[in-house]
């Protein structure tokens, strides 16, 4: 896995905790071999249990 590029936009685990427990929704996105960007649209909520 690469280093960050932009460490200062870096969160800690419990702030990314945080972000997550508040969302509704999210995309995951990935790029592919060929270099082709796909984004997956995410139902947050359904996501989390706790």
């Amino acid at each position: 896995m690469k280093d960050m590029r932009r460490k200062e936009l870096a969160i800690t685990e419990d702030e990314a905790k945080s972000l997550l427990k508040k969302a509704e929704y999210g995309v995951l996105s990935t790029i592919a071999q060929d270099g082709c960007p796909y984004g997956v649209p995410l139902s947050i909520r359904s996501l989390l249990v706790n």
